[in-house]
């Protein structure tokens, strides 16, 4: 880090712009990895035997400091290996609940079925997250806001008469839902009511958004924590796909609403500055580092 701030090298102070479509191989010296991840920060905090000795560590949250962040951007690991074993134990172990994994498939299996036709084989259906109205979100992020118009230019990519799944804060009798209703079949979770009866309504929200992130285009409303996380299940379910782009953490079929951001995942990007407005390729990309299969296979640099 010394080294980074003294420009002993000649370099200017990393820009993330400086990565954008350009990441960073895993292999490189753990100096370019790190220039990569700072995201215009200029102090780093050690993991020291002080920490590792103590029985808590505490993360203050105040006016000066809110963790609202994803673990991988304020994370480093010098050795690659650990920073994809790190990646993985999120990704495998820190997952909801059975109940609610088991109720989100059982809906993606009715979705499956009422999408079945001669034209879609596959029964594909397709998802979108519109959050409006929750809490301050919207005097917060005028920006992510979009009208009926615009929503509907942003959708036109998929095809007319296609299920598209609806997870949304809006009230369901808004004149969004029934400009949408008049170009696609649109369901919500109240559509499968009886695959979640007894399920406590506070894990509605969570089966809605495994549901949405096994759709086949998703599309999320930027800003959105919500919609943030449906992207980074994408990724993780991109690479255990083998699906195109995997290597640059590339999703080629998830968008947000917004035209400014709407292909945001059409690039691999570093992390940078708001974290929480999105998710980043890093938390998926190379993930399998480290297993011999994957290794192997795709050549994980």
């Amino acid at each position: 880090m010394d080294g980074i701030l003294s420009h002993s090298d000649y370099r200017e102070f990393p820009n993330p712009l400086d990565y954008q479509g350009r990441p960073v191989p895993l292999s490189a010296p753990p100096n370019e990895r790190l220039r990569e991840i700072l995201a215009e920060r200029r102090r780093l905090c050690l993991y020291s035997n002080e920490m590792q000795d103590a029985t808590l560590v505490h993360f203050p949250s105040g006016k000066e400091a809110r963790l609202f962040m994803q673990f991988y951007a304020f994370s480093f690991f010098e050795d690659p290996r650990q920073a994809s074993w790190s990646s993985r134990l999120i990704r495998d172990h820190l997952r909801y609940k059975d109940v609610i994994m088991c109720a989100a498939a059982r809906i993606i299996e009715a979705l499956k079925q009422q999408s079945h036709s001669a034209s879609n084989p596959t029964g594909t259906y397709h998802s979108l997250h519109l959050r409006r109205t929750e809490g301050s979100f919207g005097s917060q992020y005028k920006k992510a806001l979009v009208s009926s118009e615009e929503l509907m230019q942003s959708l036109s990519i998929i095809e007319a008469n296609s299920t598209i799944f609806v997870s949304s804060d809006e009230k369901r009798d808004h004149q969004i839902f029934k400009e949408l209703s008049e170009k696609y079949n649109i369901v919500m979770l109240e559509t499968f009511q009886n695959l979640v009866d007894g399920l406590n309504p506070n894990f509605h929200g969570m089966v809605e958004q495994m549901i949405a992130a096994k759709a086949g285009i998703f599309f999320g409303t930027y800003y959105s924590t919500y919609s943030g996380f449906i992207s980074r299940l994408r990724g993780y379910y991109s690479v255990q796909n083998e699906e195109d782009g995997i290597v640059e953490g590339i999703l080629r079929n998830t968008f947000y609403i917004t035209s400014e951001q709407k292909n945001e995942y059409a690039i691999s990007k570093a992390v940078q500055k708001p974290f929480f407005s999105r998710e980043f390729p890093i938390a998926w990309r190379n993930i399998n580092r480290g297993l011999k299969s994957a290794d192997k296979k795709w050549k994980l640099r």
